[in-house]
């Protein structure tokens, strides 16, 4: 490298959207939670909710494979979510910030967390040739902080959903970095630099 250049070093940064980017708690917030009761009724003749199981921090299909298994009910549950999270994504109007063409890891990919965050790192890597320096998962839950630090990313936690800074922190083995939010831009930029 020439002597004055400094090497730009190349960050790859994945978010998890609900809790972290949309709220996402109670009946009146989530469309998800309102269209699940509506289509397990009108299917399964079952007044359902995903109440029954623990949600959060889960993948779409898991979510809904997990609470029909609850109901009695087998099934394999599949659904283009790729779409669905760039639809909340431009509903919110921050689509334009993400990479175009537009990638990731998605609950249409695969149920499991963890896999869908190394999807996503192997998407951004064929997309931009070569490995990242560094790769950063942001979430609100403790699958979130799990899934990263088996998949090799610093895990980046946020107590913007329904779990507290302690609940986070003790699931990490690979500490993880707690915020309350990410309103603090300069705190979150430091962590891309580590």
């Amino acid at each position: 490298m020439e002597q004055g250049k400094k090497e730009i070093k190349k960050i790859l940064v994945t978010f998890d959207i609900d809790g972290t980017l949309i709220q996402s708690d109670g009946t009146n917030s989530n469309h998800f939670y309102q269209a699940f009761s509506y289509a397990i009724l009108q299917v399964f003749g079952i007044h359902g909710t995903i109440d029954v199981i623990q949600p959060h921090g889960s993948t779409d299909p898991a979510i809904l494979v997990n609470t029909l298994v609850h109901y009695g009910i087998s099934s394999e549950v599949t659904g283009n979510l790729e779409e669905t999270a760039w639809m909340k994504l431009d509903a919110l109007g921050i689509k334009k910030y993400f990479s175009v063409p537009h990638f990731g890891g998605f609950g249409s990919d695969h149920m499991d967390r963890g896999h869908l965050i190394k999807i996503a790192a192997e998407r951004a890597e064929n997309l931009y040739p070569g490995k990242f320096d560094s790769r950063l998962h942001v979430g609100d839950t403790p699958n979130d902080i799990i899934a990263a630090e088996c998949e090799g990313a610093l895990a980046i936690g946020v107590c913007t959903g329904i779990f507290r800074k302690e609940e986070l922190e003790q699931v990490s083995n690979r500490g993880a970095v707690i915020l309350q939010d990410l309103c603090d831009h300069k705190s979150f930029i430091n962590l891309l630099v580590i």
